[in-house]
C-alpha cells in the first residue's frame, strides 16, 4: 500500500483536490482507495476471532477511557488494529498524546482531537492490513494533518519538540501534497460556507478566525519542514490554481510515483494478538 496525504490550512482545498484526484486516479486505471473505502474493505474481510479482553489488557492504562469513547468496543477489527498501531508505533504515539496532556490547560477540545486521532490510527492501520501493494491510499486528514489539528491552537516553540518527534515516528507517506493558500483567501472560502464554526468544538465559542488561521498557517509550515526533515517526500502545490489543472499535475505525480516506487516505507507490520487455546 502506498499512501498520499493532503495537508494545508482549512480552506486550502485539500478535501475538494483530494476527490477530485481520487475520481481521476479511478478512470486511468490506478487502485486509488479513500480511508472511507478501506476501511470498509477491511471491514469485510474481517480479522478473526480475536479476544476483546486480550486486547484490552494490551492497552495502556491511560488510553482505556479513550478507547471507550472513541467507540472501538464495538468493532473488533477496528479494536485490533488500534492495538496494532500502537505496538508498530509507540514514539508517535506517545508524542502527540503526550503533546495533547501537555496542552490540556489549553481550554481547547482536546478529547476530541484525541478521538480523531485514534480513530485515524485504527482506521490507517485496518486499512494496511486490508489493502494490496498497488492500492494508493488518499488521505485528507492523515498524519500530517492531525499534527495540525493537534497542535495549531496557539501554536509556539514549546509544540516544536512533540511535533517533530511524531512526525519522525509517524508512518511516512509516498508523498505529501501541501496546498499553499494565504489566509485571506482562505477566510473569504471559510467564511462563504460557514466552516469556522467548526472551530468552535475545538477551540471554543469565542473562536477568532483571524487568529485561527494564522496559528494553523504558523503551525502547517513548521509540519512541512519538519516532514522534509524527517525523511517524507513533499510537494508543494497553489491552493489558488485551478482543479483541474491541479488535479492534473497531482494525479501524474502519483502515478509515476506508485510505478517508481515499493512498498510504503511507513507500512508496519501488524502485531499478532492470536490466543492458544
Amino acid at each position: 500500500m502506498q499512501t498520499v496525504e493532503f495537508i494545508g490550512i482549512p480552506g486550502s482545498g485539500k478535501t475538494t483536490l483530494m476527490a477530485s484526484a481520487h475520481a481521476a486516479l479511478g478512470d486511468s486505471g490506478v487502485k486509488a482507495v479513500t480511508l472511507a473505502d478501506a476501511v470498509s474493505i477491511g471491514m469485510k474481510r474481517g480479522v478473526g476471532d480475536r479476544l476483546i479482553d486480550v486486547v484490552m489488557t494490551r492497552l495502556p492504562e491511560r488510553m482505556l477511557s479513550r478507547y471507550s469513547e472513541s467507540g472501538f468496543i464495538r468493532s473488533n477489527a477496528l479494536l485490533v488494529s488500534l492495538i496494532d498501531f500502537m505496538a508498530a508505533h509507540p514514539r508517535s504515539a506517545s508524542a502527540f498524546l503526550d503533546g495533547q496532556a501537555r496542552r490540556a490547560d489549553f481550554e481547547l477540545g482536546t478529547d476530541l482531537v484525541i478521538r480523531w486521532y485514534l480513530q485515524l490510527v485504527a482506521r490507517y492501520q485496518l486499512a494496511s492490513t486490508a489493502l494490496d501493494e498497488d492500492h494508493v491510499l488518499l488521505l485528507d486528514e492523515g498524519f500530517a494533518q492531525r499534527a495540525i489539528t493537534g497542535f495549531a491552537h496557539r501554536f509556539s516553540e514549546d509544540d516544536h519538540d512533540d511535533v517533530t518527534a511524531y512526525l519522525r515516528a509517524a508512518p511516512r507517506p509516498m508523498l505529501l501534497v501541501h496546498l499553499a493558500l494565504g489566509t485571506d483567501l482562505a477566510a473569504e472560502r471559510l467564511a462563504g460556507r460557514g466552516e469556522p464554526e467548526v472551530t468552535k468544538r475545538l477551540w471554543g465559542t469565542d473562536t477568532d478566525p483571524a487568529r485561527f488561521l494564522a496559528d494553523t498557517a504558523r503551525c502547517v509550515d513548521y509540519v512541512v519542514g519538519a516532514a522534509r526533515e524527517a525523511g517524507w517526500e513533499v510537494w508543494e502545490l497553489d491552493g489558488a490554481g485551478d482543479l483541474a489543472t491541479v488535479t492534473s499535475s497531482v494525479v501524474g505525480r502519483i502515478r509515476s510515483q506508485n510505478q517508481a516506487t515499493g512498498s510504503s516505507p511507513g507500512d508496519a507490520p501488524s502485531l499478532d494478538l492470536s490466543v492458544d487455546g
